[in-house]
């Protein structure tokens, strides 16, 4: 969603710098078109007005065509983790950091110009943990999302109907979700960017989880019959099972807490004194009905990889994006 009081400030400050527009409208993913002073090259302008990071777009748009991340307000923390990524911003107040041949901009410490809108960026109730599971369930499992009733919703998420019925009335009020006919539709792209935005800020947190020593990730992976009903590979491992050139070095697993059997089959322990662990334990927080299989839904492997902020594992997750089927379903690619 694209909050015009937020585009228009955004380019008022690039045109305090000499920044000129060519295009008000980019190609649907892009808002804007501009060019830096002194050059004819196009510079695409990406506005993410919501208040939890965007690290998807980061990770997705990196090292294409250049391009400036436009938002309300980037508080220093952010801006450092922008500069080490190698990202171009500037937000409402001002605040940027730009580096293109010729051009060097770098502001910090204005406070933004454009306030929070109610019930949209982190105060959205789709954007709390619980209204993250809804989202979750809704975006990969097609028919709870374009029918489920909010009872099979709940269940799916494994929250309150409460839960269900106000992270729904949050995502009509955006426009990323509409009803007709007990029919829902889904605007796909903007609701899988806004959940992998959200989800390690928000969602991840607040998930039951245990850090131990075990096996190595290949023993998960040649022995998936292992995990099956008790438990789902994701991140780095689940990668490498699926054949996108990572030797992974830690295993991520989901299922339900305390994870008796799975400790047991694996002799997991806690680390000792001196010892990483490298067996994180997660809480499953979703029930499609269906038999686990070995690895949890696509959305949730790409979401994991991007989460740890390793390169190697960022690198194999933007090639499961571009090419995997499941991924391009659930975005609406």
């Amino acid at each position: 969603m694209v909050y015009m009081n937020v585009k228009d400030e955004v380019l008022r400050r690039l045109s305090e710098l000499g920044f000129q527009l060519v295009v008000d409208a980019g190609d649907g993913r892009n808002d804007a078109v501009v060019q830096a002073p002194g050059s004819r090259a196009d510079l695409l302008l990406q506005i993410k007005a919501g208040e939890t990071e965007n690290w998807h777009a980061l990770n997705v748009e990196r090292g294409r065509q250049p391009a400036i991340l436009g938002r309300r307000h980037v508080t220093p923390g952010m801006a450092e983790r922008y500069r080490k990524a190698g990202i171009n911003y500037i937000d409402t107040g001002g605040n940027a950091s730009i580096r293109l041949p010729g051009v060097f901009v770098r502001v910090e410490g204005r406070r933004p110009t454009v306030t929070r809108e109610p019930g949209r960026d982190r105060h959205s109730r789709a954007l709390t943990a619980a209204g993250l599971r809804v989202c979750f369930v809704i975006l990969v499992s097609e028919a709870l999302g374009s029918q489920g009733t909010q009872r099979e919703l709940a269940h799916a998420a494994r929250v309150s109907l409460g839960s269900v019925h106000s992270a729904l009335s949050d995502l009509t009020a955006q426009g990323l979700i509409s009803e007709n006919q007990n029919k829902r539709t889904i605007d796909r792209p903007a609701l899988t960017e806004q959940w992998v935005q959200s989800y390690e800020a928000t969602l991840l947190p607040k998930l039951q989880s245990a850090s131990l020593r075990g096996p190595e990730p290949s023993w998960w992976i040649d022995r998936d019959a292992r995990v099956g009903e008790d438990g789902e590979l994701s991140g780095e491992a689940a990668l490498q099972m699926q054949g996108y050139g990572l030797r992974a070095t830690t295993t991520t697993i989901y299922g339900d807490p305390p994870w008796t059997e799975l400790r047991r089959q694996a002799r997991l322990n806690r680390p000792v004194t001196g010892e990483a662990p490298n067996v994180e334990l997660r809480e499953k927080f979703w029930s499609l009905g269906v038999d686990g299989g070995a690895t949890v839904p696509g959305l949730l492997v790409y979401a994991d990889a991007i989460a740890t902020g390793d390169s190697r594992q960022r690198q194999a997750a933007t090639e499961y994006w571009e090419s995997n089927d499941e991924l391009r379903r659930v975005s609406g690619r």
